[in-house]
């Protein structure tokens, strides 16, 4: 059993020629950044890290960053994986867009691959967030699905786009489904800020920083929750968008564990007066630390 990972990053639309910015200055650096995480604070065995991406130099690439070449890359994904993994982590950064189907129909995200050219030919080149997720926490059986996504999410309507579904099918696990826990950089309906810092901060927070990190039985973690809120302040005044099932979405162990020096200071005490301190986590649950006593 093993952590895998799925890393998608476009950062050059050679072919564009639709209102989208043919480059994305940054992405690759972004989607280095986390691939180093995994391997390096994660501790996941690169062979597990599928990486798409159009630059063919980048450290760690196994395929392109196309919509066709995303598919090939989620099949391989599951026949390697599937029920025998027990964490996934997913990062695109790239373009994309929020697709409406009717004026009062329902809305999905959409990510677009790097052949994309424009919104009248170029449906081929979309991929549907929902299905991917759906699919593999059907396909990949039960396990933490954790979903890191930078990109726009403008609305655009059925009249000016047609995006396809996946030409890709697995059987599904009979193991059970797993979680999903997503984080988008953006709220629904908004474009990604320019020269944001959501990927830099991502980094941070995944990695521990400040209150990514919260109490948990067994110890300190950084989980979903925790990230979710750390990052919310991270990127503000840009809102982030983050979407969880029901789980502990515990995504790393901090060991060793933080000390710090701190001092109590009751102001107006008198030096006779004497106090009693309890200490709680975020959860009110009492804890206790080496050297403190009531």
């Amino acid at each position: 059993m093993s952590a895998r990972a799925l890393i998608i990053a476009a950062q050059e639309y050679r072919h564009m020629n639709a209102g989208f910015a043919a480059s994305l200055p940054g992405t690759h650096d972004a989607a280095l950044a986390f691939r180093r995480w995994l391997v390096d604070i994660k501790g996941l065995v690169p062979d597990n890290i599928f990486f798409c991406t159009d630059d063919d130099t980048l450290e760690g690439r196994t395929d392109g960053a196309s919509a066709s070449a995303v598919e090939r890359t989620l099949g391989k994904l599951v026949d390697t994986g599937k029920d025998q993994t027990p964490e996934l982590y997913v990062f695109f950064s790239g373009h994309g867009f929020r697709y409406v189907d009717s004026p009062v129909g329902s809305r999905m995200d959409v990510l677009l691959g790097a052949d994309f050219v424009s919104p009248l030919d170029s449906g081929r080149e979309c991929l549907k967030v929902k299905q991917i997720q759906e699919r593999l926490r059907a396909w990949m059986g039960p396990g933490d699905h954790y979903y890191f996504i930078d990109a726009c999410r403008n609305e655009i309507t059925s009249t000016e786009i047609s995006p396809t579904d996946l030409g890709l099918t697995r059987q599904r696990s009979m193991l059970g489904d797993a979680k999903l826990y997503t984080l988008y950089s953006t709220r629904p309906g908004a474009v990604a800020a320019v020269a944001a810092t959501f990927p830099e901060r991502l980094i941070g927070g995944l990695s521990g920083d400040g209150r990514a990190k919260a109490w948990w039985p067994g110890g300190l973690f950084v989980d979903f929750r925790s990230l979710a809120r750390h990052m919310a302040g991270q990127v503000a005044p840009q809102e982030i968008d983050a979407t969880h099932q029901e789980g502990d979405g515990l995504i790393l162990g901090i060991d060793p564990i933080p000390e710090y020096d701190w001092n109590v200071e009751v102001e107006g005490a008198r030096a006779r007066d004497k106090f009693i301190v309890k200490l709680s986590n975020n959860r009110r649950q009492p804890i206790s630390l080496p050297g403190v006593t009531d």
